[in-house]
């Protein structure tokens, strides 16, 4: 959401192109961190080796893509790369998980978030063209909803805390 603000501060105008990729690799971090979150079964489970399995993986198509489409696109071809990569791998863990050690995740409500961050990240940072009234006020709808679709867990969230 604020973006613009932080390139005119911390960033060099010689880096302000690349920061067009921003929102496509911080997507890509999320689906990183889910993946390390989703690979909790196969450690559990004493199955580390998909650990790797999954790495190679994701090597395979970090490797392919960034060979065929640097040449074309730069480092554009590196961003889709991470972004593919790591969906992929947060994909596969999911689906093996859930045959060895399923686990009741919800997966619509976590698919409502993703889809309405996304898109709103999305919205935000090409539409708007970055501006950071927009996407203040895009990021407090968001927080908004999300207070209103998990009301509940949040108040017996800060309730426990106390």
């Amino acid at each position: 959401a604020n973006i613009d603000i932080i390139k005119q501060i911390a960033l060099g105008k010689q880096y302000w192109k690349g920061l067009d990729i921003v929102p496509l690799v911080l997507i890509a971090t999320v689906f990183l961190g889910i993946y390390m979150n989703l690979s909790i079964w196969y450690k559990l489970n004493n199955k580390t080796y998909f650990g790797a399995i999954f790495t190679f993986i994701g090597v395979v198509i970090t490797i392919f893509i960034n060979f065929k489409f640097i040449p074309i696109y730069g480092y554009w071809a590196s961003a889709w790369a991470t972004f593919i990569t790591y969906f992929v791998m947060m994909l596969i863990s999911y689906f093996f998980g859930q045959k060895i050690n399923p686990i009741p995740y919800p997966v619509r409500k976590i698919l409502i978030h993703l889809v309405l961050s996304i898109s709103l990240a999305i919205a935000s940072f090409y539409l708007f063209g970055q501006n950071p009234i927009i996407g203040n006020l895009i990021l407090l709808m968001y927080l908004a909803t999300v207070f209103l679709l998990d009301k509940k867990e949040i108040i017996l969230l800060i309730k426990s805390r106390k």
